[in-house]
């Protein structure tokens, strides 16, 4: 059995093809783009550190981070790896403007563009990191159950 590059698709094209297979790599975006959304929903979190630094601006590096590579891993494995990247990237960027408007909407939250520039970074750094550091991609890949043996 030959060892699985660091470059190769995550699945198998048959299987990555198939329209359950397909719809099944967006539950975990989708689940965290809509826990994301209730979470906004609510009162500010307190966490703010004295100084410059502030706590919710990580959280939003980290968890846009996620979101975009698990968009990134969502998309279609034949796609181009650039354009993948660029795709994910982009939705996730774009979630973070519509997460940062729906703020603007609730009078207990605010609107904050260093909120969406932080989005913006871990979009970026995480899928690019995704792409380029094997160590990232297992971890991310890493199966908690074992896989169902095919017949």
């Amino acid at each position: 059995m030959a060892a699985r590059s660091d470059n190769a698709p995550e699945t198998s094209p048959a299987k990555a093809h198939s329209p359950r297979h397909h719809r099944a790599r967006w539950l975990f975006p989708v689940g965290l783009a809509l826990g994301i959304s209730l979470l906004s929903g609510g009162t500010v979190p307190s966490g703010v550190v004295p100084g410059i630094f502030q706590i919710d601006k990580l959280i939003h590096v980290l968890v846009f981070g996620l979101l975009a590579t698990a968009v990134y891993r969502a998309l279609d494995p034949a796609m181009p790896p650039a354009r993948r990247a660029l795709w994910a990237i982009g939705l996730t960027i774009a979630f973070g403007l519509s997460d940062e408007l729906h703020q603007g909407t609730n009078p207990n939250r605010t609107m904050d563009f260093a909120d969406l520039l932080a989005d913006m970074a871990g979009a970026i750094v995480a899928t690019l990191v995704y792409q380029r550091w094997g160590l990232y991609r297992r971890l991310l890949e890493w199966r908690f159950l074992p896989a169902k043996k095919q017949s």
